[in-house]
Order: structure tokens, then sequence, then C-alpha cells
């Protein structure tokens, strides 16, 4: 090829360079770059990382033992697109390991990213024996693990499954911990797992351990009743007996309430529920706890019970009943015996039974001799009792009282009316039957007829107590039919009957043809009974002499049932 081909061949490649260099160089496609990533996952043997997208094509995450240079060692990879999250899990790591993780485009000309740091989780624990239990806890050990910055050991009801049901921790490098609040004799199975920045790796394999017995819970409804020198103790058995049978009981009797000495104490086999504390002086307060002892020791005692031996008030006398709406009040009269000490109050027990062991529905408490029982029902009948109490205790009961159910009382009896000037003076005696409550209101009532009609005229006594008023208004000389009702605390009950005919009585007319004559010293007065006696038979008739017509003074005067 000669020179001008040459020359010619060269001039489009000059005149590209130019063109070149004019335009500033070839047209790139700007790349971004990589972010550096997060880790947002670990377990024992892997990392997730994430970042977001320079491009299009498949990015490279991989992990190093650094943060700058080293080999990788291990990668994965991930494609998403431009300005997207992506992400992949690096595999195959080891347990409890910091990495760094880095990320490439291999596409494009962009270096690394930045590495960020990521480690994997613990791996479980190994070499986990049980030791030191007590009645509440187990103590658990187990070997170190790489990476580990604290533990949890936790106790599960089961082998496999069941519920965590306590858990301690222990910060590394200590591999050992105390799970408390656990149940005495029972088996649990523990687990432990340790913890890093990444997260908390798997469980152990479970083992065994069995907790210990406790000594016994606090014995249960403790009573102290007092006597001549001694005070006798009752009680119950615990709700646990700490997981070892109860061998026994100690009744302590104290000085005081709080700390102070040991008076006085009574023993009792397992099987027994009282003991009995003596000898004590009279009239001294102790203050009494029970406790209960097993294998492992002596329980919890139970609070302290002030109490002072002595004989105990006799039983309260006379006791009475009387039904209210929904109330029983009852009255006693006081023990023929204090025992050793003043009585202090007395109480009155409602029972559906005549028996000291059938439940009590219902009780009251007073200084005085009667307290009402509220709350029961009208219909159903009650036993009540009154018990006192002194500084020494709780006396024996009085003998029961039935409580009738509240009921219709019945008719008022024996009513009897006397006819009076516009009234009528009623009385009668109370019903036979009461219905189980006291009287509380007499009605009296007077009708025109002595069978139906309505009412013309009441009254009520006031008290009620005294079974008699005077009825009225009522017209003079009439002639009326009287009853009578009671209510008690709740119903009315029927009216005597028959009704009783009564005619009120007015004033008589003047006595007719009056003479009167002298004989000797004295006037013989005579006359004829009067047009009209007022209703009533007359009963008397007065003679009186006066100086004169209009004086109101008289000289004389005689009185007669006759006529002269």
């Amino acid at each position: 090829m000669n020179q001008f081909s040459k020359a010619r061949r060269r001039i489009p490649l000059l005149i590209t360079a130019v063109l070149v260099l004019l335009l500033g160089g070839p047209v790139v496609t700007p790349v971004q770059a990589v972010t550096a990533p997060t880790v947002s996952a670990a377990t024992t043997s892997s990392l997730t990382a994430t970042w977001v997208a320079s491009s299009g094509d498949a990015h490279t995450a991989r992990a190093y033992a650094n943060s700058t240079g080293g080999s990788s060692l291990g990668s994965c990879t991930a494609t998403a697109a431009l300005s997207s999250n992506a992400s992949c899990i690096i595999s195959g790591l080891t347990a409890g390991t910091t990495y760094w993780i880095g990320v490439t485009d291999p596409t494009t000309s962009i270096t690394e990213s930045l590495r960020a740091e990521g480690i994997t989780v613990p791996a479980a624990p190994t070499g986990l024996p049980i030791s030191s239990p007590t009645a509440t806890s187990l103590t658990a050990t187990w070997s170190a693990v790489t990476g580990a910055t604290s533990y949890t050991a936790s106790a599960y009801t089961a082998e496999t499954g069941g519920l965590a049901v306590a858990s301690c921790t222990a910060t590394a490098p200590a591999v050992t911990c105390a799970i408390p609040g656990l149940s005495n004799v029972t088996t649990y199975w523990v687990a432990v797992n340790a913890t890093n920045s990444g997260g908390r790796g798997a469980d152990s394999t479970r083992a065994s351990g069995t907790t210990l017995a406790a000594a016994p819970s606090v014995p249960l409804d403790v009573s102290v009743t007092g006597s001549d020198a001694s005070l006798l103790v009752r009680w119950s058995a615990p709700a646990s007996n700490g997981g070892a049978a109860i061998t026994g009981y100690t009744a302590n009797a104290w000085s005081a309430s709080t700390g102070g000495s040991i008076t006085e104490s009574c023993t009792a086999t397992a099987s027994a529920t009282s003991c009995t504390l003596t000898p004590l002086t009279n009239g001294t307060t102790y203050y009494v706890s029970v406790l209960a002892t097993n294998s492992v020791g002596d329980g919890t005692a139970s609070d302290r019970l002030a109490r002072t031996p002595g004989s105990l008030p006799g039983a309260p006398r006379s006791v009475t009943t009387v039904r209210g709406d929904g109330t029983i009040t009852a009255t006693w009269l006081a023990p023929t015996s204090e025992g050793s000490g003043a009585i202090t109050s007395y109480k009155a027990s409602v029972r559906t039974a005549q028996s000291s062991s059938a439940a009590v529905v219902g009780t009251c408490t007073t200084t005085g001799l009667t307290c009402t029982v509220s709350g029961v029902v009208n219909a159903t009948v009650y036993y009540v009792s009154v018990a006192a109490t002194s500084v020494v205790g709780e006396g024996g009961p009085s003998s029961f009282a039935t409580s009738s159910a509240l009921n219709v009382p019945s008719a008022p009896r024996n009513v009897v009316a006397r006819a009076g000037s516009g009234f009528a003076a009623v009385s009668w005696s109370a019903p036979a039957t009461l219905g189980g409550s006291a009287i509380a209101q007499y009605v009296v009532r007077a009708y025109h007829v002595a069978e139906g009609g309505d009412p013309i005229a009441t009254c009520e006594p006031v008290p009620v107590s005294s079974l008699k008023c005077d009825l009225g208004p009522l017209l003079n000389g009439g002639n009326y039919f009287i009853d009578v009702t009671a209510r008690n605390a709740l119903l009315t009950g029927p009216a005597s009957t028959p009704r009783v005919q009564v005619t009120t009585a007015a004033l008589p007319n003047e006595p007719r043809d009056v003479t009167a004559v002298q004989e000797g010293g004295a006037l013989r007065v005579r006359w004829q009974p009067p047009s009209a006696d007022g209703g009533r038979p007359i009963t008397r008739y007065t003679a009186n002499a006066h100086a004169s017509p209009s004086s109101t003074q008289a000289l004389g005067t005689c009185s007669t049932s006759g006529d002269s």
C-alpha cells in the first residue's frame, strides 16, 4: 500500500480522535456505589447480609476475619434492581465468631463496599450437671461457649416440651447460676442457652434435677380455749407437709405478742390436733402459736393468739327470739357465772338445724343482752344459741331457742266494747299465734253492719302492748259492730269474729214530775224516770236543795238508784 493510501486511512481516525477530544470522551452510564451492608440475622453458622444494589447485576457478599484485607471465609450472591435492597445468607461460619462483611458488584469498576461487623450466635452449651438442690432451687453448671456474653438456665416441667416455670441468668465468664422459685420435692428438666450481640443460641440438651423437701407450712384453724390454769390449743394440718411426712406439732405459750420468751410448751404426735399448755397462771395473758415438724425441721409458726387461762363464763339463759322482716332479734339473760374474768361480749348464732354441728348462717355480737341478725329468710325456721366471751375465752352455748317462720298472726281474742259518750272503749287479748314475730300494730274498726261494709271509725293503741283504745267519734245512741286485727313485722292477720255489738250512750233526759214534801227537818223528793235514758240503764239519781231558783250552791243533797 502506498503512502497516499495510508494517509487516506488515517484521516477518519484523526477526525474521530478530534471528535472524541472535542466531546470530552466516550459516554459511560454512571454507576451507584454499593452501600455498606447490614447484618440483619445471625445463626450459629450463618450471617444474613442486606445492602442497596448498585446495578441490576449480581452482587457478592463476602465474610472476612478482619475489617480490612484478608481472605474470604464464606460468600453468597444476590441480584436486585438498581437502588433496591438485596440480601443473601453467608453459611459455613463458626458459632460465636465475629466477621466483617463486604459487598462487590463484579460488573463495575466500583471497589468493595465498606465492611460491616457481624457475629454468629453462640453454640448450645454442653456439660450440664445439676447440683446443690434446695427445697426451692436447682443450680445449673455448664461449659463456656465461644463468643457468649451471657447465659440463661431455664427449668421445664418435662424432658421435652413442657413449660418453663423459672430461670436464672449468668454473665460471662460465669458458667453457673441457681434457678429459684421451684416447688419442693419436684423433678425439673433444665436447659441452658448462650447469648451475644448477635442473639440467643439454641438450648442445650436438658438435664434433670429434683428439689428437696421443705419444712411444713403453717398449721391451719388454730384456736385456744382457756380453762383453770391451762390453755387447750387446737389446730388442723398444714396445707403442705413440705414433701416429707409431718412427725409432730409444738404449741408454745409466749410472754409477748412479738419477741418475748416461751413460758410453756406442749407437743403432739403427727396424727393429733390438740394439746394442753399447763401449768399456767390464771388471769395472765399468754400468746400462743403452733408449728409443725418433719424430717427437714420445724415449719413456720402460726400467728400468736392472746388468751388468758381461767374458768370460762357459763351459758346465757332464757334465750328468746322475735322475727322481723329478714331479721331475728335475740334476747337473753346473763349467765349465772362469769367464770374467772368479766364477760366482754356475747355472740348469737343462727342455724337451720338444732345442732351445734350445723352450719352457722348468721351471727351478731354485742356487749348487751340483745342483738339482731340480718339476712334471714322469712319463711324458714331457725334455731338460735348465745355464747358469752370473757378474757379467758368463749364459754359454752345456751340451749337453742326456736325462731318460727314469719307467718300471719291469728285474730285478736276476747274483744270487749263498752259504750261511752261519742265513743266505744274497746279492749282485747293478744292473738294465740303471733306468726313468729312480735305484734307491731293493732287496728280497731267500727261498722254499721255485722258483716261486710266499710269501716266508719278506727283507732290504734299506743303503746301496742296496752291492748285497748277508745274508738270514735261515734254518734251517741248509735248501734255499731266492732272488730280488731293484728299485724306482725311483715303480715296482717284476720279480723276478730264475730264483730262485737255496742250502742253508744247519750246523757239521760231530765227526771219528770219532781215533787218535794217536808218531813221534819228534811225534804222528801219524788220523781218519775226521764223520757229517755240515753241508750244505757240509769244507775243513779241525785237530788239537790237550793236556797233560790237561781242559786248554784246546794244546801243539801241525796242520791239513790230508786225514785225518791
